[in-house]
């Protein structure tokens, strides 16, 4: 009789323990995202992680099939999440492919999204409800009048390649940069945003984002800003073990990688009729063969100085301490934003407004001539 107990007592336990694990490991796999997130020393490395958000997705999407997951085993997980987990989520949220999975929880998920970074605006002195003057804001912010940087243009010579980590800019003097877009729905407020006070950028579209979004690039390039390449699709393109890692075990072929760089620079020469000879490498990674190959074109290379690390899962505030801090301590040259998430866009008032304060000039910098045919991949 008691043997026949405990079976049925484990046997009860064993179901409900069934009934739960999919929940558990939902929430097991938010909690390695973030922590990879946090931990990850650069953004190839973040990328490369089997815990990124969209191989978690591709993940349950795989297990929902086989119905060794429910939706409604993830809505749960993603509703207990934090602020700073579902942030890091959100463009998989977002996402159409995952409409289905997240129809019982999406509009909810999205709100709280935006709470967290509503939250924030409070410990900002410049934010997206106070600095746009002509906007009634949905809290009582009184509208702060932002200043306005002045006119800083400067040319620098392509014909032989360039290679930009400072850009040659004079102490005090930065270099604003935002790479991967268009994006279709923060691209146009950090246009905005820079308008408000009169500083200019460098876009590094992404090929793929151009032909998706060729209006934005218009928007872009009618506010005066230079728009630069970023490849078609953001492989990794050097002949380097990280980039074999993140393109699945096998680095690309040079051809493979020039059809990458042509394909960005003539999607954007496509859209406007021109495109600034500036490139910049996906990750930041390239090697000897590919520096040949831009210098041969007559197109540089844009590393960066100062890494925002906005990929990294942070509040606004954060963001901007962190950015500036750098900055300070560097004194000059090129800053690495990306027009593709909230965090950035959220910040970037306030990281204005700081750069004004502290003395800071931007510089926009063009080349002496733009391009205006096509860019040919090696044979």
């Amino acid at each position: 009789m008691k043997s026949g107990i405990v079976l049925v007592v484990t046997a009860g336990m064993l179901s409900l323990t069934a009934c739960n694990s999919g929940f558990d490991v939902a929430k097991q796999d938010l909690q390695l995202s973030l922590s990879d997130n946090q931990a990850a020393v650069s953004i190839a490395a973040w990328e490369g992680s089997e815990n990124h958000p969209d191989r978690v997705f591709e993940k349950w999407q795989s297990e929902i099939k086989a119905k060794s997951l429910k939706a409604e085993e993830v809505c749960q997980a993603l509703l207990e999440a934090d602020g700073p987990t579902l942030s890091l989520m959100a463009p998989e949220i977002e996402r159409a492919e995952n409409a289905e999975m997240l129809k019982g929880c999406k509009a909810d998920l999205l709100a709280k999204v935006q709470k967290f970074y509503e939250d924030d605006r409070d410990n900002l002195t410049m934010n997206l409800e106070n600095f746009f003057g002509d906007q009634t804001t949905p809290r009582d912010y009184r509208p702060v009048t932002p200043r306005k940087f002045p006119d800083n243009v400067q040319i620098r010579d392509m014909s032989n390649g360039y290679y930009a980590v400072n850009a040659d800019v004079a102490p005090g003097e930065v270099i604003l940069t935002f790479d991967d877009g268009p994006s279709e729905k923060y691209t146009q407020i950090i246009l905005k945003t820079l308008k408000q006070m009169n500083a200019k950028a460098i876009f590094f579209h992404l090929g793929k984002n151009v032909n998706a979004n060729p209006n934005i690039v218009k928007m872009v390039a009618a506010d005066g800003h230079s728009i630069g390449g970023h490849s078609m699709s953001h492989r990794c393109l050097a002949n380097k073990t990280i980039c074999a890692k993140n393109n699945g075990g096998k680095a690309l072929s040079f051809k493979q990688a020039t059809e990458e760089i042509a394909g960005s620079m003539n999607a954007i020469k496509n859209t406007l009729g021109w495109v600034d000879p500036f490139f910049r490498f996906p990750y930041g990674e390239y090697d000897k063969s590919l520096t040949a190959y831009l210098n041969n074109k007559g197109i540089g290379n844009f590393y960066w100085r100062i890494d925002s690390n906005d990929w990294k899962s942070q509040t606004p505030s954060n963001l901007i301490k962190n950015t500036m801090n750098q900055v300070k301590a560097a004194g000059k040259g090129i800053i690495l934003f990306h027009d593709i998430h909230q965090r950035t866009a959220e910040a970037l008032p306030e990281i204005l407004s700081q750069l004004y304060s502290g003395g800071y000039k931007i510089v926009l910098l063009k080349p002496k001539k733009a391009m205006t045919v096509p860019v040919n991949p090696a044979p």
